[in-house]
């Protein structure tokens, strides 16, 4: 992908995510994203996502032969709990998404521990994560858009709640946007990869 469509396609998913955290924040109640955190699930789904999901990883590469660009990329996926894209999946899904706000932040800031330990573990040496940037990145694109939704919500009731389809129509067509371009600047991987 050259890098000016690399930049359009990465502006395109942040702002994405920013209108889908907006819509969660018009559309959840303070009362619904408390009761999400304190679901006793939690726990599981986090370590399910932090322990069990990298361990599944790891027995693939294991027991299924892969070149050594595929165990790489398995072994990434599987040990990246959550991501910020999981909150428009979720509202597509039209899936709770007081429950995805609330996993997305806890798994991101896991990651901060969980990635290094995964990597040391694996491939012998600790990736580096930047905590700094993660947290930049969760509070500008996740927590500052779902908090402004919040305020919104609560300081203007009847008219915050018109809002949360347009934002979410138009994150919708983002992400349409977003394929497109993904799609544009992969065009020979992606004719490679068919023949």
């Amino acid at each position: 992908m050259t890098e000016a469509l690399n930049t359009v396609f990465t502006g395109l998913l942040a702002f994405t995510v920013c209108l889908t955290a907006l819509s969660i924040g018009l559309a959840t109640s303070g009362r619904t994203m408390r009761a999400a955190i304190r679901r006793p699930s939690l726990i599981f789904v986090v370590l399910a996502n932090v322990i069990l999901v990298p361990a599944a990883g790891l027995a693939i590469v294991r027991l299924v032969p892969l070149s050594p660009d595929g165990e790489i990329g398995v072994l990434l996926c599987t040990m990246c709990a959550a991501g910020p894209f999981a909150l428009k999946a979720t509202q597509v899904a039209r899936g709770d998404l007081a429950w995805a706000l609330s996993l997305t932040v806890i798994l991101l800031l896991l990651n901060v521990l969980a990635l290094p330990l995964w990597t040391a573990l694996v491939f012998d040496r600790s990736l580096s994560v930047r905590a700094g940037d993660l947290f930049a990145v969760m509070i500008a694109v996740i927590l500052l858009p779902a908090a402004i939704g919040a305020l919104l919500r609560r300081t203007l009731p009847g008219r915050s709640e018109g809002w949360v389809k347009p934002a979410t129509d138009v994150s919708n067509l983002t992400l349409v946007a977003a394929i497109v371009v993904g799609v544009a600047g992969n065009l020979s991987p992606l004719a490679e990869a068919l023949t």
